[in-house]
């Protein structure tokens, strides 16, 4: 690596790049003092050479004491430079250590105070693939930084990424799908993605056959229809109900929970109210509330909760079998799941049908139960569940036999 020829230096750094593929010789080659020789060869002429130590590098930097060590010795500055190399061989090796380099938390800030920023962003749009990876792993690794975040989208990355999110490539898709859903953490990014036409081609990657890309696609649509009712509707208008609907049968928890939580948020709307129910999501909802995962249940309740509130759907709820297991979460250790159960009843039992019925999957005890909790609110629901139930004459006499005259005397002297 001292040698004055190039070619010597090329072989070298080659055979040393070829060599660091195991985890041995990586501490070796950097025990024996091979980093500051590799880096003053980024700075060589000869491309080639630059080439070879950038790639040795860029193996080098899998190990996270090597990220550091690579810094201590001055390699960003001749990396980050090197991101603009005409050679796209050269630029794709430094490109893969930045990336590498970009985990690291201490380095994030350093990278950024090197101008890092605009040239992972012009090598988005580059011809090559495996770069186009790259680039966008590098800036998802940037992208845990808010600050950082926020300058990356000021510098114009979002519209290079939404591009990339109909790659060919699936590696290309997806570590650019990483690099928004981290973006989406603040509010103000959210905004400017939406605009910039994110909507459409993240809903589509919902319909992936790659379970990376959908967790990552359904991330970032649930943080996008948590935000405004405008986002709920673009959701819905881009076609994302009937994915969202498929992935509630996920395999995957991560993609389950949050289909059913952005689910969750769309049914805030009465429209969609109607057309979740309308495109089949109840019977994988139902089932969602046997789960054992908490977040689940909990996305799934209040789906149905919302849903009950449309007088179109209170029979089908009920005939797709959400009586017993809405029942049975009265009784749930869980004040959210419990709470949205028992408004989910009250708002079933407006229904007549759905009254006996209520009444029949044994509905009313749990309920009488709530007249007595510590929560006001948990109190009133019960209780207008049990007026709404009590329109049927044969309810009247259960609610009697099943206790519900003596808390319900007690509430007369409510001070709520």
């Amino acid at each position: 690596l001292r040698s004055a020829e190039d070619a010597v230096q090329q072989g070298t750094a080659a055979a040393l790049w070829a060599l660091s593929i195991t985890t041995e010789n990586k501490v070796k080659i950097v025990e024996r003092g091979g980093l500051p020789l590799l880096i003053r060869m980024l700075r060589s002429s000869d491309e080639g050479s630059q080439e070879q130590a950038a790639g040795c590098l860029y193996s080098l930097s899998v190990l996270a004491e090597n990220k550091l060590n690579i810094v201590q010795e001055g390699g960003l500055a001749p990396l980050v430079g090197l991101l603009q190399s005409p050679n796209s061989e050269v630029a794709k090796q430094s490109c893969g250590c930045i990336r590498n380099l970009a985990v690291s938390p201490e380095n994030k800030e350093k990278l950024f105070q090197e101008n890092a920023l605009p040239p992972l962003i012009n090598l988005l749009e580059s011809d090559d693939p495996k770069t186009q990876e790259l680039a966008a792993s590098a800036l998802r690794n940037l992208a845990v930084n808010e600050a950082i975040g926020l300058k990356m989208v000021e510098a114009g990355c979002l519209i290079p990424l939404i591009d990339l999110l109909t790659s060919q490539d699936k590696k290309v898709v997806e570590q650019s799908a990483m690099c928004l859903r981290n973006l989406t953490v603040l509010q103000s990014n959210c905004e400017r993605m939406v605009e910039e036409g994110v909507v459409g081609p993240i809903v589509a990657l919902l319909r992936s056959r790659d379970e990376k890309v959908q967790e990552q696609a359904a991330a970032i649509v649930n943080t996008l229809s948590s935000a405004n009712a405008e986002n709920k509707a673009l959701v819905v208008e881009e076609g994302g109900l009937t994915p969202l609907i498929t992935l509630l049968r996920s395999t995957n928890k991560r993609i389950q929970e949050e289909s059913c939580i952005t689910l969750r948020n769309l049914s805030a709307n009465t429209d969609n109210q109607v057309k979740i129910v309308q495109r089949g999501a109840l019977p994988a909802l139902i089932g969602l509330l046997h789960s054992s995962n908490a977040k689940l249940q909990e996305a799934a309740v209040i789906t149905i909760r919302n849903c009950s509130m449309n007088s179109e759907n209170e029979v089908r709820i009920v005939q797709e079998g959400a009586l017993p297991p809405l029942i049975a979460l009265l009784r749930s250790n869980d004040n959210k799941i419990q709470a949205s159960s028992v408004i989910a009843m009250r708002n079933l039992a407006t229904n007549a049908t759905n009254q006996v019925k209520m009444a029949q999957e044994g509905g009313i005890p749990p309920l009488v139960a709530l007249l007595r909790s510590f929560d006001p609110k948990m109190q009133e629901q019960a209780c207008a569940a049990l007026r709404f139930c009590a329109e049927n004459p044969d309810n009247q006499v259960s609610v009697v036999q099943d206790g519900g005259m003596p808390p319900l005397i007690a509430l007369l002297r409510s001070g709520d």
